[in-house]
């Protein structure tokens, strides 16, 4: 086997990464039923009342930035794990979220290079 596919398959970050990827994912097929029963139930509330209920909203909003937050850790698109590795979103806690840098991600995915030149290449 190649050194550097060795080297790239024994990466211990990209197996953990894969850990909490299954934990996110298993936590968004449980927030998707949250989601539904939240929606139907604030239905229900604005049918026989013509207002929604402001607690109901605030966690649905909460709720739908959770599950955006997921969806951004489970497509490389932020380093950044969702609750419970971090507070619970709010309104504003979509800005916080630090997008992935390329450099966190070439250092998992590749070792750094050490000094060599790529070939056909000259000093002069």
């Amino acid at each position: 086997m190649d050194q550097k596919l060795k080297e790239k398959l024994s990466a211990q970050c990209k197996w953990l990464r894969l850990l909490y990827m299954v934990f996110f994912l298993i936590v968004a097929v449980i927030v998707k039923f949250i989601m539904w029963f939240l929606t139907a139930f604030q239905f229900l509330i604005v049918l026989f009342t013509d207002h929604p209920n402001k607690v109901l909203l605030e966690f649905s909003e909460g709720l739908s930035i959770y599950i955006a937050q997921i969806f951004r850790f489970l497509t490389y698109n932020t380093d950044s794990k969702p609750f419970p590795f971090t507070s619970w979103p709010t309104g504003a806690s979509i800005a916080e979220v630090k997008p992935v840098s390329v450099e966190n991600v070439q250092s998992c995915v590749a070792p750094k290079k050490r000094g060599r030149k790529p070939k056909g290449t000259n000093n002069a």
